[in-house]
């Protein structure tokens, strides 16, 4: 009796669920969650990280001013202006410019290849709760057929016309559809709440497609969206090995100053008096380069393994 109260009471909660469920099909379900997923919101923000970085690849580092006052000519107080900015190598502004349209494209293809599996688990989930719908009425329509079982084993063996062992084993039978029916309940409402954490809903959604026998369709590799984001993280690990070696190249640095030298000066072979109007002025034009590459050769190193590494995930892909 206590059973087939629950039996009940599930066929209850079957029917107010589907009163009150989002009925979608497949398709609009993976819509929804293409349209509503946290993922899919936080790989939209990587993107914009990457496009803002690659921005940031043109860097020339700071440019500087200094003044320098005092008594470094004469006894009078000079003044000197000086103002200087440091430049990577060319080639090296050109290799970081094209590890940025790297990343920003290796960013894009994350977004897909979480699309991908989006949609992927969406389609699963959904296809399983249409299972788990299906089993449930094939389980309440065996139920029933073994309740009445046990009812007439019951009624045979009062009459003596059974024997025990029928009875018993029809009561094990009904017993164990029941079991298989309250386990699937709770596989139901596990798929359930994924497919709702997946749309990013908190309405129960209800299957409105028949469950059918599906059959596979044979993808290739070069639109595989795995291959893709494997194959693009190989090609930025190249470009930042380029990268790194390029930075074994000097920077240049441009520079202008402008000065006062009070005093005395024999330009034209009679001695004259500056005072602190009259201002000298130049350039300057020089390199800079580490005198320990031992830091420098570590991270090529590093991108080098790194890019090694990309490559072997990239063959685990291919085959």
């Amino acid at each position: 009796m206590i059973y087939r109260v629950k039996i009940f009471v599930l066929s209850l909660s079957l029917i107010s669920t589907a009163a009150y469920a989002q009925k979608m099909s497949c398709e609009e379900a993976i819509q929804a969650a293409l349209k509503n997923n946290d993922r899919l919101k936080a790989e939209e923000f990587h993107i914009e990280q990457a496009r803002q970085l690659k921005k940031a690849q043109t860097d020339l580092g700071k440019f500087s001013a200094t003044l320098m006052k005092g008594e470094y000519n004469t006894i009078q107080q000079d003044n000197n202006f000086t103002f200087s900015q440091s430049i990577p190598f060319p080639s090296t502004l050109v290799a970081q410019n094209k590890l940025g349209k790297e990343q920003v494209l290796g960013a894009e293809r994350s977004l897909t290849l979480e699309q991908n599996n989006l949609v992927y688990e969406v389609r699963v989930a959904y296809e399983l709760l249409l299972y788990h719908q299906a089993l449930q009425q094939l389980l309440l329509s065996q139920d029933t057929l073994f309740a009445n079982f046990a009812r007439v084993a019951s009624v045979r063996y009062k009459t003596g016309e059974g024997t025990l062992l029928e009875k018993t084993t029809a009561e094990s039978q009904h017993l164990e559809i029941k079991n298989q029916l309250q386990q699937n309940e709770a596989d139901r409402n596990i798929v359930q709440n994924r497919l709702q954490v997946l749309v990013n809903t908190t309405e129960v959604i209800q299957p409105n497609e028949d469950f059918v026998k599906r059959t596979l369709t044979q993808g290739t590799l070069t639109n595989n969206p795995t291959w893709q984001y494997e194959l693009q993280q190989t090609n930025i690990s190249r470009q930042a090995l380029r990268v790194e070696r390029n930075r074994f190249l000097p920077d240049l640095e441009l520079g202008y100053f402008n000065q006062t030298l009070i005093g005395f000066q024999n330009t034209t072979g009679t001695e004259e008096f500056y005072d602190k109007s009259k201002r000298f002025q130049g350039f300057i034009v020089g390199v800079s380069f580490p005198l320990w590459f031992a830091p420098q050769t570590a991270r090529a190193k590093a991108a080098f393994y790194q890019h090694a590494a990309a490559q072997k995930r990239l063959t685990i892909h291919r085959h």
